[in-house]
């Protein structure tokens, strides 16, 4: 009796592990993880507000290569100026969704611009990007806050806009959004406005529709300033600072997610060098002393980690989480990485995909320094 029992127990301990070794076959079989990093938002369940997704973005989208200026350059470190190392096409790969698109005039032309810098990116190259990996990658959003940089006279915004309207097609690619106080003129009869703030995910695929503009004047009626009502974190106070600080800004982002009136936010982990006075800047700026975003972006690791472990341990401050924006995004997996797994400590994420989303996500962020 004890025998047969004994045997029954054996068998049964064989048939579960064949079990979840198929299982585990199957999920590796299906396994691809730079696929899903291409294709994450596909795993969004439809009842999900586009609002609560939490979405990686890029500070100074392409601040890229600023720092190459005729002349001033041999003599200064400029390096300061870049905010990013690889172009849109790269970033989206990476999981970034949401883009911060700054430019200037130069030569005729519109390019990334930051402080004193001009990118070698042009606008063009930038939007060109973005409507190829929509066509690759259909169930993906890409927002796109599109504005010149404060110091840079950008004196034509009709150019621009004719600029972008020839490489985006705008009936085919861009969700439209009416502002409100509009929506009665004749000009928009017709036209269905999408709330942002309010819409599913499955009320955007049902649009067929991949891009979502955030702007002024620079792109046609009625695709401006659609908005998720999510706010960003930005501090005079706790933004700007030195490398290795105390930690200041983390805290203030705890702060902000620990708010009761379910206010949400996209937490920016960028930072600026620092603003004293106009001689201080022009100074530090000469004497190379200003801070590069790499430099903060790695010292800082260590913090952001503890924050994604912190939002992992409270759900009710995970909740008030929207976004997260970051310089060097495409240093490694590790920051648009954790950004995307938080959607599914979230409760985002398909109960059927779940496996498969974990799995993937973890193993890209696992690739440390890819990209350095």
């Amino acid at each position: 009796m004890k025998k047969t029992l004994l045997r029954i127990v054996v068998v049964s301990i064989i048939v579960i592990s064949c079990s979840i070794l198929l299982l585990s076959c199957s999920n590796n079989e299906k396994s691809n993880p730079e696929l899903l990093y291409a294709e994450w938002m596909s795993y969004i369940k439809d009842d999900v507000k586009f609002q609560d997704v939490i979405i990686p973005e890029t500070h100074n989208t392409i601040a890229i290569n600023c720092d190459k200026m005729p002349g001033l350059s041999l003599l200064v470190d400029l390096s300061f100026l870049n905010c990013q190392q690889d172009g849109v096409y790269k970033q989206l790969q990476y999981g970034v969704r949401n883009l911060d698109i700054r430019i200037g005039a130069q030569n005729g032309d519109y390019f990334g611009a930051h402080g004193l810098g001009i990118s070698d990116v042009k606008l063009s190259t930038a939007l060109e990007d973005v409507v190829r990996f929509v066509d690759e990658h259909p169930s993906e959003f890409i927002m796109i806050t599109l504005y010149p940089y404060v110091s840079k006279n950008v004196s034509k915004p009709q150019e621009v806009v004719s600029l972008v309207s020839k490489i985006v097609d705008f009936d085919k690619y861009v969700i439209p959004y009416v502002p409100e106080a509009q929506r009665g003129n004749a000009e928009f009869a017709g036209i269905e406005s999408i709330d942002l703030s309010k819409a599913t995910m499955g009320d955007l695929r049902k649009t067929g529709k991949n891009i979502i503009f955030s702007t002024g004047n620079y792109v046609p009626t009625p695709y401006v300033n659609a908005s998720r009502n999510v706010s960003g974190t930005w501090s005079q106070e706790f933004s700007v600072g030195v490398v290795a600080n105390d930690g200041g800004l983390y805290e203030h982002l705890k702060e902000l997610l620990m708010n009761e009136n379910s206010q949400k936010y996209s937490i920016g982990l960028n930072r600026a060098s620092g603003s004293g006075s106009d001689l201080d800047e022009i100074l530090d700026t000469i004497t190379g002393r200003k801070e590069k975003p790499l430099d903060f972006m790695l010292s800082d690791r260590p913090l952001f980690l503890e924050l994604v472990s912190w939002l992992e341990e409270n759900p009710e401050y995970l909740a008030n989480l929207s976004g997260v924006c970051f310089d060097f995004g495409t240093y490694d997996h590790v920051q648009p990485g954790h950004a995307i797994r938080l959607n599914a400590a979230k409760g985002l994420v398909k109960k059927e995909l779940l496996f498969r989303f974990t799995v993937d996500v973890n193993a890209m962020i696992e690739k440390q320094n890819i990209n350095p």
